[in-house]
């Protein structure tokens, strides 16, 4: 096996020896060298340098161009000289890790094909004077794909396009007369029609080449020279696809999305500059995507996206004639340079299943098809070994990447992600887990995935995770620890693990999820010491209607052990009753809170949900919901709340709250719906999705006027929320006005909260919001 290493040289004379130096130092009896340099008509002492190494050395061979052609026309006098098995391009101020070729030479040897291409990573040399946030390639997921895939990613822009960490054969370099063009750029095409020809491809994701990153390079700075040489390899790229008739739809997409990440770039390079850039510059660059998308057929439509590369773009388009465009660019840029795409559970949430590691519980709808659940460690896929903190943090890392690219399919079109500031992830901070790890459950209600009842085990071994997660100060002060997916009593570990969780921290919430067909004696001690709340779902308010829905004859037995577990704290108990078709008739309804009533479980808390199986709730379903939120309140529990899950999905059109406002007064009913007629002043206590979602939507709040909102996270106080000033909630204490608690599964500690501050409980708007 030889290497053939070639590394172009202009006014290099500071650099190359050290360049050099590291590559010859890398001999080797179990493989050949050669190092083929080429003057690019240095007008410094570049040339001489390397003349006096080539004779000291026999392993250097050096070239010229005959004028200043750049690392493209310099690379192509290489590869048509080279002789090795394997071609590699240095840059002349950089430098291969001492151990590069050994590790490469070994990949290669081990392999099970004959590779065509091997990637491998780098990371910044020591003597760097500019530092990007990518300090590493981040492409790595790309490489491991099929072709296909791995061709749309490197069209969007999202792959590294530089073919000093690639290892090349020759013989695919010359059977496919693979070259450089001239200019800037010219290796972003070259790889490509390396990428798009090669068979089989490796990856080494070691740190093989030492990358100096100065004012001077290439990548940091901005002219016409440089538009024209990216723009150039993007058409070139398409160009090569129609010539060799490999386009098609999705990679002309590609292409778009690709396009718009290139002049977003630039543009945030030109804003970042000291001094402002001519305009001239600007409009040259218009010019050149302008040029670029015109490849596009007008049959191919193109995607709006969510990506703030394409937020920028936007901007630049519809405001390049304006007078003030560089002003208004710096402003848009720098406003939303810290900004980003996620979630609250991709940053603070942890679901362990029994073979898989989820980040988020949420389900959605798009094109009519549920999404959610998203996975972030997999047993079928990934090893089990791999079931670590640090696994966890690095595919959350890679999951807010795709995010942002607009790459994550399972995450694209999602109602719960937030454009805003988010706090970095460089550690796990993980306020909700939730322990899924079985799905041995005694019922199989109608309504649940076969996740749940599936009988499955964990796989792995969730008592250890929990102790790393504990010693890496993942878990913070006031985590909630959730138990649910089969049912939790019923789980080999489960006492041992809430007695785990209790041990670790005072002021850890945690909350089982159960059908309380079984009493256990930890949770009840828990519950009367505040370290446990328990959420149960009964769902029926007769005999035959749990057994149909829940398929379980415990009905009684249910009730008689909420009736023990609520004796000294009801408080941190809720009942919750999914809406179903099978039990959203008046008898079920009226049952239900009857036998409330009978057993004295007036002091619990009581959640409404619907069937995430359903995209949109009908109005029967829904004056269902309405009717039972009523007849709680009538009966004077101490809580009532309805849940994302049916918040998400409630009609907020005027035709239906007419139609319900219509049905209610037939019935004698009209008080369980707010009149928004009857409130002048409210304020909202709460400032996450839910409130952002019912100032979206809400009828009721859309002609309310709400004074301001209130919090209990101290990093929202004091900011703005969706146009409101956001307080702490003493403010409350100031003034009488009506308060409508917006939350979901935080509303008991909300509502905990309240009394504890001796606020009035009359001014809390307990009727239904629509």
């Amino acid at each position: 096996m030889k290497f053939s290493i070639i590394i172009p040289a202009f006014n290099a004379q500071i650099y190359i020896t050290k360049c050099i130096d590291s590559i010859l130092i890398q001999r080797s009896d179990f493989y050949d060298l050669e190092v083929l340099i080429i003057d690019d008509c240095s007008t410094d002492d570049t040339f001489n340098q390397i003349e006096a190494l080539s004779l000291k050395y026999t392993d250097i061979r050096v070239f010229t161009t005959e004028s200043n052609e750049g690392p493209g026309g310099a690379r192509n006098i290489g590869i048509k000289n080279a002789t090795g098995d394997w071609i590699m391009f240095i840059d002349s101020d950089d430098q291969l890790h001492s151990s590069a070729l050994q590790t490469l030479y070994e990949y290669i040897q081990r392999g099970q094909v004959k590779y065509d291409l091997v990637a491998y990573n780098f990371e910044y040399d020591n003597n760097s004077t500019v530092f990007s946030h990518n300090t590493s390639r981040n492409d790595f997921q790309s490489l491991r794909k099929n072709k296909d895939e791995l061709i749309l990613d490197y069209l969007s822009l999202y792959m590294d396009g530089s073919v000093i960490y690639t290892l090349i054969s020759r013989e695919l370099i010359e059977k496919n007369k693979l070259s450089f063009f001239g200019g800037y750029h010219e290796d972003i095409d070259f790889l490509f029609k390396a990428y798009l020809h090669c068979e089989y491809l490796g990856e080494v994701d070691k740190s093989l080449y030492l990358k100096l990153n100065h004012k001077n390079s290439i990548v940091n700075n901005t002219s016409i020279k440089h538009f024209t040489g990216i723009f150039r390899a993007c058409k070139e790229m398409y160009n090569y696809l129609e010539n060799n008739n490999s386009n098609n739809e999705n990679r002309i997409i590609a292409y778009y999305v690709g396009i718009i990440g290139v002049c977003a770039t630039r543009i945030r390079t030109l804003c970042n500059q000291e001094v402002d850039a001519p305009l001239s510059l600007y409009k040259q660059l218009y010019d050149e995507v302008y040029s670029a998308l015109q490849l596009i057929p007008i049959k191919v439509k193109t995607p709006v996206l969510t990506t703030k590369y394409y937020m920028i773009y936007t901007f630049f388009k519809e405001n390049i004639e304006s007078n003030t465009l560089i002003e208004d660019l710096n402003y848009f840029v720098s406003d939303i340079s810290g900004k980003s795409w996620s979630c609250y559970d991709l940053h603070h949430s942890l679901f362990l299943a029994p073979d898989e590691i989820r980040t988020c519980c949420k389900r959605f709808f798009v094109n009519n098809k549920m999404k959610g659940d998203v996975v972030l460690l997999d047993n079928k896929k990934d090893s089990i070994k791999k079931f670590s903190a640090q696994n966890i943090l690095k595919a959350k890392k890679d999951l807010y990447v795709k995010i942002n690219k607009g790459a994550s399919e399972e995450c694209g079109g999602c109602p719960f992600l937030e454009f805003k500031d988010w706090p970095s992830l460089n550690e796990l901070d993980i306020q909700y887990l939730s322990f899924e790890y079985h799905s041995v459950c005694n019922m199989k209600c109608t309504y649940c995935s076969d996740t749940y009842y599936g009988g499955k085990k964990s796989s792995y071994e969730v008592d250890v995770l929990l102790d790393e997660l504990v010693e890496d100060n993942a878990l913070s002060n006031n985590a909630i620890v959730v138990y649910g997916g089969g049912e939790p009593t019923l789980g080999d570990n489960f006492t041992l693990l809430l007695n785990k969780v209790s041990q670790s921290s005072s002021t850890i919430k945690q909350r089982v999820i159960t059908n309380s067909t079984k009493y256990n004696e930890t949770i009840k001690r828990l519950i009367d010491i505040d370290k446990v709340s328990i959420i149960t779902s009964i769902d029926a308010g007769t005999e035959e209607t749990f057994y149909q829905v829940r398929k379980h004859k415990g009905f009684d037995t249910v009730f008689n052990n909420l009736v023990k577990y609520s004796e000294q704290k009801p408080e941190n108990i809720t009942i919750k009753y999914i809406i179903l078709d099978e039990n959203r008739d008046r008898l079920n309804i009226s049952e239900f809170v009857r036998l409330i009533d009978e057993r004295k479980l007036h002091d619990c808390n009581f959640q409404i949900s619907f069937d995430f199986k359903k995209e949109v709730i009908c109005f029967e379903s829904l004056l269902s919901i309405v009717l039972l939120y009523g007849a709680l309140t009538q009966l004077n529990v101490r809580l009532v709340f309805v849940d994302d899950l049916l918040r998400a999905r409630l009609p907020y059109t005027i035709e239906m709250y007419r139609l319900l406002t219509n049905k209610l007064h037939e019935l004698d009913c009209t008080y369980i719906l707010a009149d928004y007629s009857k409130f002048t002043d409210i304020v909202i206590w709460g400032a996450g999705i839910q409130t952002q979602k019912l100032l979206a939507s809400s009828i009721f709040l859309k002609n309310t006027n709400i004074q301001y909102l209130v919090d209990n996270t101290a990093s929202k106080i004091g900011n703005e929320f969706m146009g409101y000033k956001v307080y702490d909630p003493s403010i409350l204490l100031e003034n009488d006005y009506p308060i409508l608690i917006s939350a979901t599964q935080a509303t008991p500690q909300i509502l905990n909260v309240f009394k504890q501050m001796k606020l009035n409980e009359d001014r809390i708007i307990k009727s239904f919001i629509l």
